[in-house]
Formats: structure tokens, C-alpha cells, sequence
């Protein structure tokens, strides 16, 4: 039911994706992933209990906390707050690791190297970037570290593509 709500989510059908969620929380199906969908969808509606109502359910689930702090980090981004974003994709990384969960938490990094590139902070974005590769590198991961280092650093587009290329054919994907 989480795939139906993230392509309701997708298609902006709000109402049908939170049907969906709820429809599998009825049969007691239980995924740290709906609490991350709630949140969205409350970002989606500017529903600021709703995100808050979510964080409090996620507290101290090691399978949904990280996921929601690195949902913090991405609002208050957009919001333009970004010593906070800052701060919660950090949480989200060291919730991460601490559950033994390096891929996710390179997976952070990478969105958090994306955020700092497109903000205009390369320096960070090259620092959060090489901490997700040194965390994994899966495809996803390197795929966002070639995103996050192309715009206006000084590593060209076709070596990070060819980076992406090498990492990616290395572990069979």
C-alpha cells in the first residue's frame, strides 16, 4: 500500500494517498515507511500537527526516526532555514549509523550534498559528497554525489557521469 499512496503522492491525489496508508494501517500493517508518507503529505498541505504529530510517532523508532529528521531537513530547507536543515540531516546520518545503517546514511549525505550545491554552498556539498561515498557506494548514492558535485565546482559533469558509470558497473547494477 505504500507504493499506491507514493503514486497517489506523486499525481498530487492526497485524499487517495492517505486512504491508502490508513487502508494498511487497518489491516495492522505496520511500516516506518507510512509514518515518512504522513509527514509528507502533511508537507503537502501545510499541515504543520500533522508533521509534528508524525515526529512524535517516529520518536525513538529506529526504523522511521532517521527517515523523519532527514524529512525535517528537507522542510526547513525549502523554508529556507538551513543551519536547521543542517542540523536535522545530521540527526538523521547519526541515527543512521548508529542502527548500522551506512547505505541510508549515505543516502543523507547525498541528498544533503544535493541541498548544499543547489543552495550555492559547493564546499559543503564536495565535504557532504565524499562522506557519502565513504559511507556507500551504491548506486543511488553515487548517482546523487555526480548531481551534487556538476553545478559550479570545479569537477566537470562528464567525470562525475563516468564516476557514476564505474560505481555503478562494479556492483552488477
Amino acid at each position: 500500500n505504500d507504493n499506491l499512496a507514493f503514486a497517489y503522492e506523486n499525481l498530487g491525489r492526497y485524499d487517495e494517498a492517505e486512504k491508502a496508508v490508513q487502508s494498511a494501517l487497518d489491516r495492522k500493517l505496520e511500516m516506518p515507511d507510512f509514518l515518512e508518507r504522513r509527514y509528507r503529505l502533511a508537507f503537502h498541505r501545510g499541515d504543520e500537527a500533522g508533521k509534528a504529530r508524525e515526529v512524535a510517532l517516529g520518536r525513538g523508532n529506529s526504523g522511521a526516526e532517521d527517515m523523519l529528521y532527514d524529512m525535517q531537513a528537507f522542510t526547513a530547507a525549502y523554508h529556507g532555514r538551513l543551519h536547521e536543515a543542517r542540523t536535522h540531516a545530521q540527526r538523521a546520518v547519526n541515527l543512521a549509523r548508529e542502527t548500522n545503517h551506512d547505505e541510508r546514511a549515505a543516502l543523507y549525505q547525498a541528498g544533503s550534498a544535493l541541498r548544499e550545491a543547489f543552495l550555492g554552498y559547493p564546499a559543503e556539498a564536495r565535504a557532504a559528497a565524499a562522506t557519502a561515498l565513504h559511507f556507500s557506494r551504491n548506486r543511488e548514492v553515487a548517482y546523487g554525489v555526480a548531481f551534487a558535485l556538476a553545478p559550479g565546482t570545479s569537477i566537470t559533469l562528464d567525470v562525475c557521469c563516468m564516476a557514476a558509470v564505474r560505481l555503478v558497473t562494479s556492483d552488477g547494477g
